[in-house]
Formats: C-alpha cells, structure tokens, sequence
C-alpha cells in the first residue's frame, strides 16, 4: 500500500521531504532520475532485491556464470549442432520468460515443439542454478518475492511502465507510507497499460494523488500534443525541428548548437543528446566533439572487446596463432596499450622483418630487455591457470598503466580482471589453447564498459535511459521513419505467433504491446525538455553497410512539426575554418598559419588533378632527365615504364614499396620466385643425374623445402598442406611433354646476361635456355605462374600488345652465344602445364616502343597513364598514389 501520484512536479516535492528525513529509501533506475530525487546514485528494484537475496545467502549470477550455466542447459537438452550460436539466440528469450513468471511449468501445457524446447531449457537451466543456490538476474523480483519481505519506504521514481514483475514486487515491498510515481488517464490508448496497474493497486488499497502543478513545463505541453489533448502553443525558439543531408551534417548541426549553448554559459550537464541508436551514433558525435571541444560523455555500454584492451588481447591471440608473423606481431607491438619500444628497435624490426618467436625474442631482449617468454602458452591446463597466464601477460606489459590516459579503458581493464576471477572459479576441467580462446573471446563480448565516460559533459543517451528525468535542452537527433519509432521485428525464438500462443498463460509482450511501449517511450521522452526542445533527422540514413533514404518520422506530425532544412552555417571548429578558407582569397590574420598553407597547396593540387588540366610535377611530370643511358635495367623495368609510366616512377624514382602485410596464402610473385627456385635446384640434379625422376613426389618435395630455406620463405598457417598443393602443381607442370622434350637438354638456368638493347643497357636472368640435341639451335623459356601470356607494353593505340620481354632475352641469348641460333622464344605456364602463345612484335614496332620509353626518361614525364584497359592496374601496389581507379570514376 502506498501512494500513487499522477504528476511528477508533486511527487518529486514529496518525496525529496521525506528522503530528507531519512525514513525512505529512493527507487531510481537511472543516474539522471536520481538526480531528481537529489540522490548521488540510482538504485533500482534489482537493486533492493539482490540485498534481499543476499541477507538469505542466495547468489545473482554474472553475466558469464550466466551464459556458462544457460550453455550447459542448452548443451544437454538441444544438443545443437552450434553450441555457441544458440546460447546467443536463445538468451535473449530464456531471460524475456524469467521475467514473465516466476512458475514456468504452464509451458508444459503446450504441444508446439518450440515452447516444449524452450520449457526443458528454462527447467535444466533452474535446476543447475538452484543445485548451486544461485537465481538468474532476470528472476531476481520473483525470488524475493517468495521470500515475503518486510515492508520498507518507498519513494519510487522511473518506472512510467513497469513491467509485471517490478508491479508485482512494489505490491509485496512497499510500506502504507511509500510513494510511487505513475502516469495514467482514465482514457483508453496509449496509457491504458499505467490505468490497468493503477486499477490493480487500488485494489490493494493504495491512494490517488492527482493534484497538478498550475504552470505546465514545456515537457508538459509536447506530452500533451502527442496524445492529441491540446495544440501546442510556445515560442518559435522552443521547439525547432529540422533536416539535414546525411549524419555527419547532423552530428555538426546538433554540436554546433551545443556549442553556442555552452559559450552561452548553459552548463553541459542540462543539455543531452537523445537517440536510439546511440551505441551506433556515439563514433561520430565524439569525433565531431573532440574537433569542436564540446565535452561528450557516451554512458552507454560496449563490449570490452570492442575497446582497445580488448582489441589488444584479440591481435595478441591472433599472434600466437600466427606462429608470431611478422607484420600481425609488429602491429601487435605497436598498439598503444604496448609500451612504446622506440624508433630504433622499429627501424632494425623493419630491416630484419623477424617472423618466428625465437627472431622476436633475441629482437626485444637485445633492444628492450623485454622477454617474450611470458607468451608462450602452456599446451593444456586449468582455466585458472590460464587465466593466471594472461595476468602475467598484462603485468609483464604494464597493461594497467598504458591504459590510465583513457577512463575507457582503466574501467574496461577493473571489469576484464574482476571477469577473469570469475572465470578461474568456474571449473577445474583443463583445457587446451583453443577452448582457453574461446573463453576469453566469450568474456570480451559478455562484458561491458562505459564507451566514452567523462563527468560534467554533454550526454548522448537513448530514450529509455532518460525517462523520468529533467533536462533543460534536450537533442533528440535520427529521428526517421523506421527508426523512430524502431520497426517491430520478429525475433528467431519468441516470434510474434509464438507470443501469442503464450499470452494465454503468461503475461508476455506481444506486437501490440511492444509497439504500445515503443511509443510510450517517446511519451516520456517528450516531458523531459523544460526549456528547448530540438528534434532532427537526416535524409539519408545508413546501415548495414548501406546507405539509405529517409523521411521524418510520423512523430513530427503528431507534435504538429514541419522539419526546415539545416547545413552547418557557421565553423564551430579551426578546421571548419580551415576548410572554409581553402578557397577564399583572403584570411584573417587568427588563422593564418604554415598548416593552412600547407592545406591550400594541397587543395590546389587536388584540383588540378580532377580538372585533368595540364599535368604536373604531382601528376608525374617532374621535367628532369633520368640518366638512362647510365642506368642499368631489367626487362621488367622497362616493361613497368612501359606499361604505365607512373608505376616506374613510383617504384624506381620514388623508392615507394608495397605494404607488408600478412598473407595467409601465397602471393603471386612469391609463388614464381619459389617454383623458380624449385625447378632450379631440380634440373640442376638432372644435369648431374640425367636418370632422375624429376616428378617424384618425395624428391620434390626434398627440393621444394630445400628452395623455402634458400628464398627465405615466410612461414604460413597451414603451409605444410598448401605445400603439399603446390608441389602437386608442380608435378604436373614437369610431367607435361613440352616441359622437357627428349629431343632438348638444358644449357642453362636462371642465366644472367648483360647486353645492350636500343641503346638500353639490360641485365637479364632468363629462367631456362635449352639446346636441340645435334644442333646449335637454342630454346629460349621463361616460366609464368599464370595460365596466361603476359602482358606488354603499350602500342601507340594505348593497348598492352608489344611483348618486350622475349625479344630482350633473345637479344641477351644471341649477345652470349654468338655462335648459336634462337629458333624457339615461349612462355611456359606452370599453372597449365603447357606453353603458352604469345605474339612476336616486328622490329618497326620494338623500334618505336623504345624511343616512347627513351623520351619519357629524358623528358622526366611519367604521367599516370596506364593503358586503355587498365590492365596494368590489375596488380599495381600503387593505387592509393595515383588514384586512377577513383578518377575514372568520379
């Protein structure tokens, strides 16, 4: 029994008199509506209920005793075929029925197969945790409920729409003398639900307090219009809705606001962000504010493993099971919350490229005394022992130090230790590396942390976590059709036809009702503004990888708003500024400065590219002659600069390189250079051994690991069966007829000859030069790894068709063996096991593709201007640089 007030302003006055005289307790579910109730903290139903059950020696579960004991129960009653899949689709609905009820044996009642499912879960589930004398956190309002409870004062605040078990538990707690805040009318529609409940406890014998404030607050007012009781009548200033073009015109448009608002000297702490994807829209209003030094708090939680702690411990796993390679333990190393090893450790890594844990082990105690050893797992232990092994790990690093500049992440570090204490307690099973990654992967998604906590900021919260509480600005940003309200959308478990067949047993939500509380929520939300209310959208959305267009909400019209169309009119931040001043003749005097120069430059020569004027010296045309004359090339050199100038240029001239990154296959080029390798060391075992059988697949396999070592070959997960693939290949390519014909022997292999070609000196190293027995004709072969010919040089249409790759080498053939002839110049394709055709280019031809690549060498010009099909981008490192796929097309 208690009292019941309809209106806030009085039960706020209330129940803050009684507080004071310390004889109630405050019900608050949030920080913002305790703050109403003047109380440092929330505290909420759950809350009193876990001290209940604690006084009796009953234990709440965590959420990973949660997900382990639920993984358990699912394990032995569905036995599914994806364990870990189901526990995270089944959850969801398992904790929805806890709450419901707190006798779930009515579901035995039904036939249907799934609820028969759902019913011998719940009940493995309950069995487990009542062994243990645990109850599941969505059950705590029913279990001490069953404890019958001594009476306490109640002021209770932040429950407009309390759900079954929270009425059912103010009935079973609250003294005579207890208060509890509860919006209804007497009318039927969208506060029929808060009329049902007033009904049901006045039948329990609690009052009606219906005594109003005379002067209605601004929130008052939106409540109103929004259920069709008044027009909304206030200052043109008060109430704003507009939209813009995309999200991050929005994001710029809301802070922007803020930002005047704050200079205005409105305190951050009255003013909050409203929307209800604030999990997805928090990156992008903390980059804008962090740019426009607007202090943002973003309270909602995140997975650790989507902090950087967490991203630290997923790339440590990846690096042992990369066996420590190279670029994925560098990337490792460099995280921020890995302490700093310096620009010399950094410089001799990118030198040495260390690619085993023995390499990065002398690297780190030679420069840095560090001892990789803590690393190294155990085979197979207990999860306390390994959990053990992981906080060794994090001291020896000094994790809890590196962490301190981010709350974020000194937060997320306290939950990750507190969940790994947990994880050691819960079995003494052992495990081995891989069920240990599991489990931590688990932990890293079951537990969360602030995003983005910082006191005294601008708050960027949901609609739910602001109901109940007051707030003199309020930002209420996405405000588009399908996502406020959210669209209903039927879950994998509890379906809306499953909902139904239950609600005849069970007081569970069906469509309408969470429709109902989708919109009451927007309700509430409407009386939290007292001075300004701002409400936005943007008409384009995003999403699931995807764009998309959007119209305002339904809400809009309901509050009687046309939404007017805003862009960011005035630079909130320096690089707005900046950006605005790119294109300006003059600038003011407080932004000049070598940045903005900088910038302008760059601006400029950003369009002169897209205008696609004349070229310059960012575009490749340098005007500086290249000694070439001078210059020693190879036909692979010549055949870059002459398929695409730029790629020439960016490589030989510029010295830029390819990033190194990790492969879990072999590269193109890596393959050549190792099939090379291994047919070198094969056809120089048959020049020995004429008998050998150069496709036996022992000996191959002896060669194709004794080439790994000699091309220092980077080891790959699960190379010992890609190899296997690889020598298979080879076996093939050899076993071919045209590989080696009786009737040829090798002369020579992997041939280095320096000669001239067009006045270009060209050192070539030709693969296989074979000699026709009998004769003095000679076979010319050059081995590829693809099926087909290789591409040459552009011809004067801009087409790759010159091939200068063979006519090179038969020059270089001819130059060191004078007194023989080339009848035969192939390519042999690996891959195919078979030669390939290729067109022999005339000697006009040849001539006038020399003279193109002598000009550009003396004109200094290496435009990006690879051929017509843009062939020779295919396998360009370069792309990033030149740009020319984003060119063609914008």
């Amino acid at each position: 029994m208690g009292v019941i007030y309809k209106h806030s302003a009085p039960f706020l006055q209330i129940a803050q008199d009684l507080l004071k005289t310390g004889k109630a307790k405050a019900i608050a579910p949030t920080r913002q509506t305790a703050r109403c109730l003047k109380q440092s903290r929330p505290f909420t139903l759950d809350n009193l209920a876990k001290e209940l059950l604690k006084q009796q020696g009953i234990r709440v579960l965590n959420p990973l005793e949660q997900y382990r004991y639920l993984k358990q129960a699912i394990a032995t009653t569905l036995n599914p075929t994806d364990l870990e899949g189901t526990v995270q689709i089944w959850q969801g609905a398992i904790q929805e029925l806890l709450q419901t009820s707190p006798d779930l044996d009515t579901l035995k009642q039904f036939e249907t197969p799934k609820i028969q499912q759902l019913y011998q879960v719940i009940h493995a589930y309950q069995a487990q945790l009542q062994s243990v004398g645990a109850v599941d956190p969505a059950a705590v309002l029913w279990q001490a409920i069953a404890l019958k409870p001594e009476p306490q004062t109640l002021c209770i605040y932040g429950y407009p729409d309390p759900r079954a078990d929270e009425v059912a538990f103010i009935e079973a707690i609250a003294a005579p003398d207890s208060l509890f805040h509860l919006p209804y009318t007497d009318e039927k529609g969208l506060l029929s639900r808060q009329a049902e409940i007033k009904e049901q406890l006045q039948s329990k014998g609690w009052r009606l307090e219906e005594e109003q404030s005379k002067a209605l607050t601004l929130g008052d007012r939106l409540s109103q219009k929004f259920l069709g009781q008044s027009s909304l009548n206030v200052e043109p200033k008060t109430v704003q809705a507009h939209v813009y073009p995309n999200w991050e015109t929005e994001a710029r448009g809301t802070l922007g606001q803020i930002k005047q608002l704050l200079q205005q000297g409105v305190a951050a702490r009255a003013i909050a962000i409203v929307a209800n994807e604030d999990t997805t829209w928090g990156p992008l209003l903390l980059h804008v504010a962090q740019e426009y030094e607007v202090p943002l708090s973003l309270p909602n939680p995140i997975p650790l493993q989507k902090t950087r702690l967490g991203a630290w411990l997923l790339q440590l796993l990846s690096v042992i099971d990369s066996n420590y390679a190279f670029e994925t333990t560098a990337q490792w190393l460099s995280h921020p919350l890995t302490h700093p090893l310096g620009a010399e450790f950094w410089q001799v890594a990118h030198r040495l490229k260390p690619n085993t844990f023995n390499a990065w082990q002398a690297l780190t105690q030679e420069h840095y005394q560090l001892d990789l050893a803590v690393l190294r797992p155990p085979l197979e232990t207990t999860l306390s022992a390994w959990t053990e092994y992981l906080k060794k790990i994090l001291n020896v690093f000094e994790v809890q130090r590196q962490a301190l500049p981010w709350a974020t992440e000194t937060v997320a570090y306290k939950k990750l230790i507190d969940g790994l204490d947990s994880l050691a307690t819960s079995t003494a099973e052992t495990m081995g590396w891989e069920m240990f990654q599991t489990e931590l992967r688990t932990t890293l998604q079951l537990l969360t942390t602030p995003a983005y906590p910082i006191r005294g900021g601008v708050g960027v919260h949901n609609p739910r976590n602001l109901i109940g509480s007051q707030y003199d600005y309020i930002f209420l940003i996405d405000g588009a059709e399908g996502v406020l309200p959210r669209l209903l959308r039927d879950e994998p478990v509890l379906d809306f036809y499953t909902r139904k067949q239950l609600s005849d047993q069970l007081p569970i939500e069906g469509a309408i009702a969470k429709a109902r509380r989708e919109q009451f929520q927007f309700y509430s939300l409407l009386q939290v503004p007292q001075v300004q209310f701002t409400f936005s959208y943007s008409s384009l959305g995003q999403g699931e990888g995807r764009y998309r267009t959007q119209t305002a909400s339904i809400y809009f019209e309901r509050l009687g708003l046309q939404p007017t169309k805003n862009s960011v009119l005035r630079a909130a931040s320096r690089a707005e500024a900046y950006q605005f001043y790119l294109t300006q003749a003059s600038i003011p005097t407080v932004l000049q400065s070598e940045t903005l120069d900088q910038a302008i430059a760059a601006h400029q020569v950003e369009q002169r590219r897209l205008q696609k004027g004349v070229l310059d010296e960012y575009q490749g045309i340098i005007g500086e002659p290249f000694p070439w004359q001078e210059h020693t090339f190879s036909a692979s050199q010549l055949l870059q600069l002459g398929q695409c100038p730029f790629k020439w240029f960016a490589t030989k001239v510029l010295k830029l390189e390819a990033l190194d990154e990790p492969d879990t296959e072999l590269e193109p080029s890596e393959r050549g250079t190792l099939y090379h390798k291994v047919l070198e060391i094969a056809l120089k075992a048959h020049q020995e051994d004429p008998n050998l059988d150069l496709t036996d697949f022992e000996q191959l396999q002896k060669w194709f690991i004794e080439a790994e070592k000699l091309v220092e070959f980077p080891l790959l997960p699960g190379w010992k069966r890609q190899r296997t693939e690889h020598i298979q290949a080879l076996q093939r390519a050899i076993a071919a007829p045209e590989f080696l014909p009786e009737n040829r022997n090798v002369l020579a292999l992997e041939a280095k000859i320096d000669c001239t070609w067009q006045d270009f000196r060209i050192t070539s190293r030709i693969d296989r030069i074979d000699q026709i027995n009998g004769t003095n004709d000679l076979v010319i072969m050059d081995y590829k790894t693809s099926s087909n010919a290789p591409k040459g040089i552009q011809d004067e249409s801009g087409l790759l068709k010159i091939d200068l790759q063979l006519p090179i080498y038969e020059a270089a053939v001819r130059h060191q063996y004078p007194e023989y002839q080339v009848t035969q110049n192939l390519y042999y394709s690996l891959t195919k096991g078979e030669k390939l055709n290729s067109k022999s280019p005339d000697e006009k031809d040849l001539q006038a593709a020399g003279d193109r690549l002598k000009a550009h060498l003396e004109e200094g010009s290496y435009p990006v201007a690879p051929d017509r099909k843009y062939d020779a981008c295919t396998y360009c490192d370069f792309k990033a640089v030149c740009r020319i796929n984003r060119e063609e097309q914008e």
